[in-house]
């Protein structure tokens, strides 16, 4: 089949659609598919087998400051490579004007098309369902069954499927092989969050969780927690950590590279995030297939891998996680119950997603 992917953002470019097209787009490729992938990052042009079939990037970036991937129209050659193709897949942010414009020439061009949403809409939803991108027939998906509502709710969609962000598992799953048995919580907890810093990740928000948790607990027996991660919430997350004066229970040492984190991951009770807006959430499914289990927030795509209550908690407000934390904090026997569950290998995988993402091409109408 020849599947032409388009997408705002590719890698080199970093975030969770980055490395999500790329990881569909090379094994797709490696079950003999051609895969073309049109995107408006900058970076390598790419034209290489992979297995039976064959992986070409096509760029077409603008130069704009901070090497923004913002594009939004579609020249000749990118039409071309549509016309082409036997199904186009749309991989759609809140803003994504290249993505729309792929639509756009797809269904001028008369081609089934798939699209799959990657962010939470939220307050964004009205206005994406007024200015209507997404015009024409297509086969919606999303990226979790939770986002799949929210598509359905605030574009009006009846039918959204979904096929869900992979991680390769068996890069994290030998580091909860590794995990003594059974599973005993440090004293105190030894908490860990890896994020890209960004406002709507909310770390900030952590940092008033864990000073709250702090001031019950005081310094001896609150639980320490380590954020991986850079970005543009940095300055105010370190500014956070010296206001709340809680030095002394969260480091920030910035990003680690995926052997850091497995090792971090192997030293780690729990892992700990506040976002709300979490579509999916890559970083807390890699630490779950690392053995650890995972404290959040509810209302959010961490409930396709987490069952609340038994691999981890999924707390509806900001107090009930503070009351969590405090519980696994006071209680090991409670930890370690979650610590043991969460030894079990999630369900989600490259290979479901795959298999979505095949049976979206046919239900569109690709040969």
């Amino acid at each position: 089949m020849r599947i032409v992917m388009v997408s705002d953002c590719y890698p080199p470019h970093m975030g969770g659609i980055e490395s999500q097209v790329e990881g569909l787009a090379s094994r797709l490729a490696s079950r003999g598919h051609r895969v073309e992938v049109l995107t408006a990052s900058p970076g390598p042009v790419v034209d290489e087998a992979r297995g039976e079939g064959r992986l070409l990037v096509h760029r077409h970036a603008l130069p704009l400051p901070g090497f923004l991937p913002a594009t939004p129209v579609l020249g000749s050659e990118a039409k071309r490579v549509i016309d082409r193709s036997d199904v186009v897949h749309v991989h759609a942010g809140v803003v994504s004007p290249f993505a729309w414009a792929g639509m756009r020439a797809a269904g001028s061009a008369r081609k089934p098309v798939v699209v799959t949403f990657h962010c939470m809409l939220k307050g964004w939803g009205p206005a994406l369902r007024a200015l209507r991108p997404y015009r024409g027939d297509f086969v919606a998906t999303a990226v979790s069954s939770r986002l799949a509502e929210e598509v359905k709710s605030h574009l009006g969609i009846s039918q959204v499927g979904v096929v869900t962000n992979g991680v390769e598992l068996s890069r994290w799953r030998h580091i909860a092989a590794c995990r003594p048995r059974p599973a005993r919580p440090s004293h105190p907890l030894q908490l860990v969050s890896a994020m890209r810093l960004m406002p709507r990740k909310r770390p900030v928000a952590l940092v008033r969780i864990m000073s709250r948790v702090r001031k019950q607990l005081g310094a001896e027996r609150c639980p320490r927690l380590t954020i991986y991660g850079e970005g543009a919430a940095l300055p105010a997350l370190k500014a956070a950590v010296r206001a709340h004066r809680v030095s002394d229970v969260i480091t920030c040492p910035g990003r680690l590279d995926e052997a850091g984190l497995r090792l971090a991951y192997l030293r780690a009770d729990g892992f700990v995030m506040a976002s709300t807006l979490e579509s999916f959430g890559i970083a807390a499914l890699e630490a779950r297939a690392s053995g650890l289990p995972v404290l959040a927030r509810a209302g959010t795509g961490l409930s396709e891998f987490i069952t609340s209550g038994r691999d981890g908690f999924l707390a509806e407000d900001d107090d009930r996680l503070v009351d969590e934390i405090l519980r696994c904090a006071k209680d090991p026997q409670h930890m370690s119950r979650y610590l043991e569950e969460a030894q079990v290998s999630p369900a989600v995988s490259w290979a479901s997603s795959i298999a979505a993402c095949e049976e979206s091409y046919r239900r569109a109408g690709a040969d």
